[in-house]
């Protein structure tokens, strides 16, 4: 795949919009062809996919008291009941 760089001074792209961090300054412009048969298109996630996810960090001695933890949170933090 052909890659074409060039550094230039941000002046010159009047037509991309910049953050204004970057006005006046020299950029590197990096183009690279877009293959529009296989474009990787980003998978949308959906819950299911992150099912799992922390299972490594769970500790077992802690799943009892679970179901009393946000309660007891509360209480830890306000003092009332």
């Amino acid at each position: 795949m052909e890659v074409v760089r060039k550094i230039v001074n941000s002046n010159q792209l009047d037509k991309i919009e910049l953050p204004k961090n970057f006005i006046n300054k020299r950029v590197e412009i990096i183009i690279f062809p877009v293959d529009e048969k296989n474009k990787m298109a980003t998978p949308k996630k959906t819950v299911h996919d992150f099912v799992g996810i922390f299972e490594e960090y769970k500790n077992p001695d802690l799943v009892s008291s679970e179901k009393e933890a946000w309660g007891k949170a509360v209480m830890d933090k306000h003092g009332t009941d």
